[in-house]
């Protein structure tokens, strides 16, 4: 998210949320050389609050600044495509939507019998490619852009619906 933020800022010709990506780039990557095996460091929800707060408030910048929300949304798609996947989900099944659950995307992988790793690689890139397209699809004339939006939600569509696609790991 932070690199999308600062390739956006730069294309757009916005120095303010290129300057709000770095730092988040700085985290992450300062987060992983703690959070490699054997992981040291857990973010927890502090960390995940602080960091999705920030990336909030720098995409309304954006937008407020004119640049156009499918460049700085699309890197949330498989985010948001998970969580509303999920609490829809839950609900329908009428099941308490507030209390804690292992229901999410990379907790079913992960039950699947994905490594940690994996699903994060998995995330990282399913990520990257909605920004890349949010991006491209910002540039473009509006048919071919359409085209591109709903690519990046057949990505967020195709990230939550992988698991039901995999068997359960058993024993």
């Amino acid at each position: 998210a932070g690199i999308d933020l600062v390739a956006v800022g730069v294309v757009a010709g916005e120095p303010s949320l290129a300057l709000l990506g770095a730092p988040l780039i700085g985290a992450a990557a300062g987060f992983l050389v703690f959070n490699l095996r054997p992981a040291t460091v857990f973010l927890g929800d502090g960390g995940s609050y602080l960091i999705g707060a920030w990336l909030a408030a720098s995409m309304v910048l954006g937008i407020v600044l004119g640049v156009a929300p499918v460049a700085l949304l699309a890197v949330a798609v498989p985010y948001v495509a998970d969580t509303g996947a999920t609490l829809v989900r839950r609900v329908r099944r009428g099941a308490d939507w507030r209390a804690s659950h292992h229901e999410h995307t990379y907790q079913q992988l992960v039950e699947r019998g994905w490594s940690h790793r994996s699903v994060a690689g998995l995330v990282a890139g399913c990520c990257a490619l909605c920004a890349a397209l949010g991006g491209l699809a910002a540039v473009v004339p509006p048919a071919p852009g359409v085209v591109l939006v709903a690519a990046v939600l057949a990505v967020g569509g195709g990230y939550v619906a992988l698991p039901g696609r995999l068997r359960r790991r058993t024993g």
